[in-house]
């Protein structure tokens, strides 16, 4: 029989729409709603405010106060996924943005460090209640309608619809900045704000949740992952992956500081880690329609990332900072490549009715991390300098990252 719209969640986007009217829809909020301008130039507006107002340890408290984003995902990355699986994946998505665009007014605020810390917060809110939704609500789309097939390619195509509006902005944003540094804030916010636009009126077609209200769903999320012992291998594995390629992609930016490099080159090589990020996406569906086993894949990103991170150390030593930038900038550009994989493997081992909180709980665990291994690789920059800084970064990812490993290939993952 088939299924019948549910009140509060369901999946459709309109009486008369076509089966991919709602793909269409998510793929333009994806690229809207990821013009983030600012990013390029995070770093450098975030040492400039430090080091305008004097404060030491420069390393160190710029990756607190990124690991605050983090913060703000631990906090709420699990319970907004259950609030997506119990109030609709699409309300959280739009909710994610509204308290997106509020962050980036209150970085864009010239004001104490407080506040700038603050607004690292509730990006890192916002970001949880986005995370997961958007995925899960493609794949029970495509489950509704016996495509499942066509979820690893869908999902290629809704990651690639970000990583264009990050490119797009990152590019922009750069030039931006050395125009008018509040620029880049006030067009994130407008273009976060069209973002929610192809969301409204969505109404979701999916498997009812198993409880109707929101502790219901929590508890049903919470016994899946205690008797799920694959997921939470991929969970762990999926959170402390995602710690290090962030760390990459915000090191990148740091590094390039450190050389006193200007916004638009910074702009420019953002720009070119989306692109390469961009040119990965067709991998995840290719690797997952030869039914490729994912472990040796995870195992070569991982320690690549590790690898990275000693050629950063060598190309201080070697006095080629040109080195270290390649070498930060590959290990960032597969990131989207380990989280789409992570997804795939995923989503078949969890219930419908769980599937959204089941993804944020990947995000969480890795903002768990994200929040202690930031401030720590800052203060062993500050500390050690940015050679054996980097080094043993390198050896913490190894040794971290080899014990997972070694467990999904003992489970054939």
């Amino acid at each position: 029989m088939a299924p019948t719209p549910n009140a509060k969640s369901g999946l459709d986007a309109g009486p008369h729409s076509n089966p991919d009217a709602l793909e269409w829809r998510l793929y333009v909020h994806a690229l809207s709603g990821r013009a983030f301008f600012y990013i390029p130039v995070l770093v450098l507006h975030v040492s400039g405010r430090l080091e305008a107002a004097q404060v030491a340890r420069a390393n160190a408290v710029t990756m607190s106060i990124l690991a605050l984003f983090a913060l703000g995902i631990a906090l709420a990355e699990y319970p907004s996924g259950v609030f997506a699986d119990w109030a609709g994946r699409a309300r959280s998505l739009i909710v994610g943005s509204l308290i997106y665009a509020g962050g980036v007014l209150l970085l864009w605020w010239d004001g104490p460090i407080w506040a700038l810390a603050l607004s690292q917060l509730m990006l890192g809110v916002a970001s949880a209640f986005r995370s997961g939704a958007d995925s899960a609500l493609l794949y029970s789309h495509l489950s509704r309608r016996a495509a499942l097939h066509r979820y690893p390619g869908a999902l290629a195509r809704l990651r690639f619809a970000n990583l264009v509006g990050l490119t797009l902005a990152a590019g922009a944003g750069g030039l931006l900045y050395a125009w008018e540094p509040s620029s880049v804030f006030a067009a994130t916010v407008v273009a976060v704000l069209l973002g929610v636009l192809p969301l409204i009126g969505i109404r979701e077609l999916r498997e009812a949740p198993a409880h109707s209200d929101y502790w219901g769903v929590l508890r049903a999320s919470l016994a899946e992952i205690r008797s799920n012992p694959n997921a939470q291998l991929l969970v762990l594995l999926g959170g402390t992956g995602a710690t290090y390629f962030v760390f990459s992609y915000w090191a990148v930016q740091a590094f390039l500081v450190a050389l006193d490099s200007s916004p638009v080159v910074l702009g420019q090589l953002t720009m070119v880690v989306t692109l390469l990020q961009a040119a990965t996406m067709p991998l995840s569906s290719w690797l997952a329609g030869r039914g490729a086993r994912y472990g040796p894949i995870f195992a070569a990103l991982l320690l690549g990332v590790a690898a990275a991170f000693g050629g950063v150390a060598l190309s201080g030593e070697l006095g080629l900072p040109a080195l270290g930038t390649a070498a930060l900038v590959g290990s960032a550009a597969v990131a989207p490549l380990f989280a789409n994989l992570v997804n795939i493997r995923l989503q078949p081992l969890v219930s419908d009715g769980v599937r959204a909180s089941m993804i944020s709980l990947v995000t969480w665990a890795g903002a768990l991390y994200y929040a202690a291994f930031f401030p720590l690789a800052g203060w062993l920059l500050d500390v050690s300098g940015p050679v054996t800084g980097y080094a043993w970064i390198a050896v913490a990812v190894a040794g971290t990252s080899l014990p997972l490993l070694v467990l999904a290939r003992a489970r054939r993952l």
